[in-house]
């Protein structure tokens, strides 16, 4: 299993820090019927007012993930000094998942979105009023991929190597490499630690676990790898990649893509 275990060093590559402030994406309010919001660098609130608003009430704030990645935000209901919390209501994570939460209760939503998915947090009252508020804080966004250094160039200038998808069991997920030599044999090197080892006039990144040989550019110099993320992982599973490509003009007969580092669920 030791293996398997994030090193200290790996995770300070791998997983910059959770999180996140609401102000760093671009919101957009959705609010027809006006409900109180505020929205600041670690909480978002949705206001229940002096008499609560009628069933059927929507606001939400709706933003683009930029990239595959993790999310989790704590969820809560909260009564008013003079009110309660409405009999049912509903708190969204996504365009999709609206979660349903009874009077005055609070709940952690974790959840995984692509890039490009559109990320919802508000509510909408389904049974009475809610002279309560609903808040949002406790906010973490961490992509599942990181670029890393360590890119060694070639005859065709820099390989570029990046990762895409949200790794979970069966799910579909791709490395696609750019700019490298062109109808070039390569090998696409996994580690489950960092090397940062001298090695063919560059760095190889990872410890070479897992070579996966036998793969060849196309002649416009690009490469995609897909398949589905493998089922049976340890949980937080973490590795390391990078793609060496056969290439006359590296330093010694070598380029290399940067490497790149996900982490699963």
């Amino acid at each position: 299993m030791r293996a398997f275990i994030l090193s200290a060093t790996l995770l300070a590559a791998l997983a910059p820090a959770a999180a996140a402030q609401f102000t760093q994406f671009t919101w957009t309010l959705d609010n027809p019927q006006g409900v109180i919001t505020i929205l600041s660098a670690d909480q978002m609130l949705f206001g229940g007012g002096s008499g609560g608003y009628p069933v059927g009430t929507t606001a939400k704030y709706m933003t683009v993930s930029p990239a595959d990645a993790l999310i989790s935000v704590h969820a809560a209901t909260i009564a008013t000094p003079k009110g309660r919390c409405g009999d049912s209501i509903g708190l969204w994570g996504t365009a999709d998942d609206l979660h349903v939460f009874g009077d005055c209760s609070s709940a952690q939503l974790t959840f995984s979105v692509h890039a490009g998915d559109t990320i919802v947090f508000g509510y909408q009252v389904l049974v009475s009023l809610l002279p309560g508020d609903a808040v949002f804080g406790n906010f973490s966004y961490r992509p599942f991929w990181s670029k890393l250094g360590g890119a060694l160039a070639g005859s065709a200038g820099t390989p570029t190597l990046t990762g895409h998808g949200v790794p979970e069991p069966h799910e579909p997920v791709s490395l696609v490499v750019s700019q490298a030599a062109p109808a070039a044999p390569a090998t696409l090197v996994i580690g489950l630690e960092l090397a940062n080892a001298p090695f063919k006039g560059g760095v190889l990144v990872p410890t070479p676990d897992v070579l996966v040989s036998g793969l060849v550019t196309s002649p416009a110099g690009d490469l995609q790898i897909a398949g589905a993320w493998p089922a049976g992982l340890p949980a937080f599973f973490s590795c390391l990649m990078q793609l060496w490509i056969a290439d006359a003009g590296g330093p010694k007969g070598y380029s290399a893509s940067n490497a790149v580092g996900v982490f699963a669920l």
